[in-house]
């Protein structure tokens, strides 16, 4: 779910062709970058030391909230914190179900809590007004 949501990102923050196609470069640089490291964990350490840097210096480059004041939206918090919840959940029980056994409480607990989770949030995507996920995703 990153994926589209980082293109999103890049298309919305550059509307000049030219700067878009340097944004979506440098992404898919950084996506390379990963596969290139020692292990699968460099990829981690990779990005937590470029995370405070680019995350400080995006601060003054990209466009803040001011210069989008056609868009009144808002976060959907509940809808997030539910997804979110309802996801960390679902791969920590389908992670553990090879380790801990498949009919083990550590496995069930959060596997049916999850699915409490997403069901959750589908009622709070119909009440709320700004949705996290369009109906139509």
């Amino acid at each position: 779910m990153n994926i589209p949501s980082a293109i999103v990102m890049i298309t919305s923050s550059f509307p000049i062709a030219a700067e878009r196609g340097w944004a979506y470069a440098i992404y898919g640089a950084f996506g390379a970058v990963g596969n290139c490291q020692l292990s699968w964990r460099w990829v981690f350490y990779l990005l937590a030391i470029l995370v405070i840097p680019f995350s400080v210096l995006s601060w003054f480059i990209l466009p803040g909230a001011s210069a989008k004041k056609t868009q009144n939206k808002s976060l959907d918090w509940p809808g997030v914190a539910s997804l979110t919840v309802g996801l960390i959940l679902f791969v920590f029980a389908i992670s553990e179900g090879s380790a801990s056994g498949w009919k083990s409480a550590r496995v069930i607990a959060p596997l049916v809590i999850s699915v409490f989770t997403f069901a959750g949030f589908l009622v709070i995507e119909r009440i709320v007004k700004d949705l996290a996920l369009p109906p139509h995703t």
